[in-house]
C-alpha cells in the first residue's frame, strides 16, 4: 500500500511495472484514509518535512498501526531554511505512545550517496532539455546546497525506527 497527497506522482507511479503488485492511495499523511489498526509497518521517507502537522501525522500513525507494529521513517532535519519547529517535531516523536528501539544521524552516509554516480543531479541532468533546464539547474543547485548543509553539520539526516507496544500507556 503506497499513500500520496499528489495525483502526478501517483499516476507515476502506477506507470511503474514494478510497483504493480502495490496498490496506490491519494491520501494525506495527516490524516490517513485507513481504518485504525490496519497495518504492521508504516514506512515514510523523505516527505514529513512536508507536514505542516507533524504531530498529526505521529498521531495517524499512531492510529493504523497494530500492536506491536513498527514505524520507520528518515527525513531531513534541522534545515534552517524551512521554517518548522523542529523542537516540537522531536517532542511529539518522545511524547507519542510508539517506543523509539533507533534514532541516528545517518547525515554522512546520505552525503556520500549523494556524489555518487547516478545521484539524483545525474538523473535530474538526464531529463533535462531546452524547456525545464532552467529549473533543473535551480534545483540542483538546490541539491548542492543541501549537500554542502550535510557536510558542515547545519543540516542533518535521520532516521528513526519506532515500536507500537503491546500495551500502550
Amino acid at each position: 500500500m503506497g499513500v500520496d497527497v499528489c495525483a502526478p506522482n501517483l499516476a507515476l507511479a502506477r506507470k511503474d511495472p514494478r510497483l504493480r503488485q502495490v496498490e496506490l492511495v491519494a491520501g494525506d499523511a495527516q490524516q490517513l484514509p485507513f481504518a485504525s489498526a490496519s497495518f504492521d509497518v508504516v514506512l515514510n521517507l523523505e516527505s514529513s518535512h512536508c507536514y505542516s502537522h507533524f504531530d498529526r501525522f505521529v498521531i495517524e500513525v499512531e492510529r493504523v498501526l497494530k500492536k506491536p507494529g513498527l514505524f520507520c521513517f528518515a527525513d531531513l532535519w534541522n534545515v534552517d531554511v524551512m521554517e518548522l519547529d523542529w523542537a516540537a517535531r522531536e517532542r511529539a516523536l518522545q511524547n507519542s505512545s510508539l517506543e523509539i528501539t533507533a534514532a541516528e544521524n545517518i547525515s554522512e552516509q546520505v552525503f556520500q550517496a549523494m556524489g555518487l554516480s547516478g545521484s539524483i543531479s545525474e538523473q535530474l541532468d538526464a531529463l533535462s532539455d531546452a524547456e525545464n533546464r532552467s529549473l533543473i539547474a535551480r534545483i540542483n543547485l538546490g541539491v548542492k546546497a543541501l549537500r554542502a548543509g550535510l557536510a558542515m553539520g547545519a543540516y542533518s539526516y535521520r532516521l528513526w525506527r519506532m515500536r507500537k507496544p503491546e500495551v500502550c500507556p
